[in-house]
């Protein structure tokens, strides 16, 4: 299970993931279908396990709006995952969201992830990338001001997820410091200076030279470009009924 970080590559681990799909199955890998068929975004662990408080976007991003439809997933996702890991015939299943490092704020959520995966497997590892905490900040700002905010920059004081020794702990705690994987998001200290083979090696990949490698995808912008974007955002920020406008789209 890889958690993230957010803004270490996750983007384009899931699409390598996604794109690797039929070569991975072939070698034993099970990589789960996430929301509306995307074969490497599992969104619905960190909805499953999350306190419900801590994902309204993901909700709906998931089009799990209503509290009926909401309920329904929780009861029914763990038995898809189930399913087909059950059906693929695969030794390994990678799954992949970096919301569940993220939006877990108690040792209580992350148990539920166990629950989950302990049915299934005889051993569950944690791959977890960290990045410097001042770069971090600045590549989620430029993705905030990128989906529409208007607000100066601040480094965050109270973001719980930017205290890696306290991350690590929660997860310590209930998968066992022996089965966490915790990397540096540093070229230099990548094997091969490569976000993909250092992940593949991670799982026990061993075809790497056959996989297709993706574009990085969802790069931070420079800081002229984040300002720029910032400043025109104010007057497209918001419509009427207080949403995006959609004049903006997906500028």
């Amino acid at each position: 299970m890889h958690v993230g970080v957010e803004k270490t590559g996750t983007t384009t681990l899931q699409v390598a993931m996604a794109i690797n799909r039929p070569l991975l199955h072939q070698c034993g890998y099970a990589i789960p279908m996430g929301p509306a068929g995307s074969p490497s975004y599992h969104i619905g662990l960190a909805l499953c396990a999350a306190n419900p408080d801590a994902v309204p976007e993901l909700r709906q991003v998931a089009r799990l709006t209503s509290s009926a439809a909401y309920c329904a997933f929780l009861e029914n996702y763990p038995m898809q995952i189930a399913r087909e890991l059950t059906n693929s015939g695969c030794h390994t299943a990678i799954l992949s969201n970096e919301h569940c490092s993220s939006r877990f704020s108690t040792v209580t959520e992350i148990a539920k992830l166990y629950k989950i995966f302990s049915r299934l497997a005889r051993e569950c590892r944690i791959i977890i990338y960290l990045r410097r905490q001042d770069e971090l900040a600045a590549s989620h700002y430029s993705t905030s001001v990128r989906a529409g905010a208007t607000d100066e920059f601040k480094f965050p004081s109270e973001v719980k997820w930017l205290n890696y020794l306290h991350l690590l702990e929660m997860w310590a705690q209930v998968f066992g410091e022996e089965n966490l994987a915790v990397r540096i998001f540093e070229p230099q200290q990548l094997k091969d200076g490569d976000l993909l083979s250092d992940l593949f090696s991670i799982v026990g990949f061993a075809r790497q030279d056959e996989l297709l490698r993706p574009e990085h995808q969802n790069r931070s912008f420079d800081v002229y470009t984040v300002e720029f974007l910032r400043r025109f955002n104010a007057p497209l920020s918001t419509n009427a009924e207080g949403g995006l406008d959609p004049v903006r789209g997906d500028i």
